[in-house]
């Protein structure tokens, strides 16, 4: 893993540089803090745990698993396809999202990700699952 940080912190130092790659610099860092974890934590003094907003985030994703499989159990892999194309627009516009605005990627687009084709039919066109998450994960922000 050392390898890995090494690596990741050789290519903040190239974003540095170039002014042009530099505005990828929030795909860097949610990839950093997704593999290494962050620093801002919760210090209140009523929690007991110090949590941050991506094990949060991270929880919900793990209790939403048992619902994605039935889901695939009950109505076949095309609910794989479902939740790859929300994942892959609600991905795209947070990303993009992120870049314009210079800040970092947020972790939310994942839940919404996965809680919008969960309620959807199976039957669904997938474009109505772009737009929709496209949507959702735009005007959440």
């Amino acid at each position: 893993m050392r390898f890995i940080k090494n690596k990741i912190e050789g290519l903040y130092g190239i974003l540095e540089k170039n002014v042009y790659l530099n505005s990828l610099r929030p795909i860097l860092f949610a990839l950093d803090e997704a593999l290494f974890g962050t620093d801002k934590l919760n210090s209140l003094p009523h929690i007991a745990d110090r949590i941050d907003i991506k094990r949060f985030m991270t929880l919900v994703i793990i209790a939403l698993v048992p619902a994605a499989v039935a889901s695939v159990y009950f109505w076949g892999l095309r609910v794989l396809t479902v939740i790859a194309v929300s994942y892959i627009f609600g991905g795209l516009v947070e990303v993009v999202f992120a870049i314009v605005r210079k800040k970092e990627i947020h972790e939310g687009f994942l839940v919404t990700g996965l809680i919008f084709p969960l309620i959807l039919p199976p039957t669904v066109p997938l474009w109505v699952v772009a737009v929709g998450v496209m949507f959702g994960v735009l005007f959440g922000k």
